[in-house]
Formats: C-alpha cells, sequence, structure tokens
C-alpha cells in the first residue's frame, strides 16, 4: 500500500517490480534457511518480548516491535 499511494495508481510499474523482487527475495532466503538452518527459524519463530527473561528486555521488545 504504502508503494502504490504516493503514485496514486496500481498502474505504477515500478512499485509492482520492486514488490516482486522483495517477495522473491523473502521466499529465497526463507527457504534457503528452512533447509540449511531449522534451528535458526525455530529460534527466530520464539523471539520476542515473550522469549525475553528480564522486565526491562521485555518492554524494550515490546517497544521496538510495536514501532517497527
Amino acid at each position: 500500500m504504502l508503494i502504490f499511494l504516493p503514485a496514486w495508481s496500481l498502474t505504477f510499474w515500478q512499485g509492482w517490480l520492486y514488490w516482486q523482487i522483495f517477495v522473491a527475495s523473502t521466499v529465497f532466503i526463507t527457504l534457503y534457511f528452512l533447509k540449511e538452518s531449522p534451528a535458526l527459524i525455530e529460534r527466530r519463530l520464539h523471539a520476542g518480548a515473550a522469549a525475553e527473561k528480564e522486565p526491562e528486555q521485555k518492554r524494550i521488545r515490546s517497544f521496538t516491535g510495536a514501532a517497527g
């Protein structure tokens, strides 16, 4: 949405190209790590504020998660 809103058009071909490259890159890197390092994916799935043990770290992770 943020790609096409400034252009006021869904016919913004550069936006579609960017979106396709982004999605392809994301799928490729995800499939690569699922094959080469499934433990990394597992750790990343359990990351976040709930995974932190210290209250200060939980607050920081909650804030950065909401901001990002």
